[in-house]
């Protein structure tokens, strides 16, 4: 009998959360560009436009579509392929099922990176950090948010939607990590609301 690897069981459990969002409909999940994440990103990215970005987690596919406005190009990848499906059906938008892990580009590729409400989803956040800031150009800007477990309603947050895995994560601990990995935050939101937003910079 064939056991699945870890790797396949986390594919199908963001397969059957996604085909629960994606149950609601259309209208809901256009809806959706309102929620606070999208709000911060949107400040983050404000004056930036570079030839490719790419999201990571780009779920259905609406920040994918809204760098449109900062990109010549666009990429989303996600792990559950019902998200890719409905990304290119409903937005139009280059999205294909990968691992965030191990992301299937070569390094310094995108100018841009936006990876909204999913590094917490990660098995391993700090593997997914690292793997974002190899794929990103040497003067490219990274675009995290997440929610503030120092939050009250960041940490409700954390069992709201039912994620099949959940991190807890804060402005501290993500900060650590970049610093290890040889990053540095230049531009924040603040540390304790219940989503942080953070731009991010290699060091020179």
């Amino acid at each position: 009998m064939r056991v699945e690897t870890p790797k396949e069981e986390y594919e199908q459990l963001y397969d059957r959360w996604t085909d629960r969002i994606l149950s609601q409909g259309i209208s809901v999940i256009k809806s959706r560009d309102q929620e606070l994440w999208y709000i911060i990103a949107r400040r983050l990215l404000q004056g930036k436009y570079v030839t490719t970005a790419l999201e990571i987690g780009c779920g259905t596919g609406l920040m994918t579509f809204r760098l449109r406005k900062y990109s010549k190009h666009q990429y989303g990848i996600d792990i559950a392929k019902g998200a890719t499906r409905i990304t290119r059906r409903v937005f139009g938008a280059d999205t294909i099922n990968a691992d965030a892990l191990d992301l299937p580009f070569s390094s310094n590729r995108f100018g841009l990176i936006v990876s909204l409400e999913t590094i917490e989803h990660l098995p391993s956040w700090q593997q997914g950090l690292k793997e974002m800031l190899r794929v990103l150009t040497p003067a490219g800007s990274l675009i995290i948010t997440f929610p503030n477990v120092l939050n009250p309603i960041g940490m409700y947050l954390r069992f709201k939607f039912d994620q099949p895995i959940e991190k807890s994560l804060h402005f501290w601990n993500v900060r650590k990590e970049l610093q290890k990995l040889g990053a540095q935050i230049v531009k924040r939101t603040s540390t304790w609301k219940r989503h942080v937003g953070i731009e991010v910079k290699k060091n020179d």
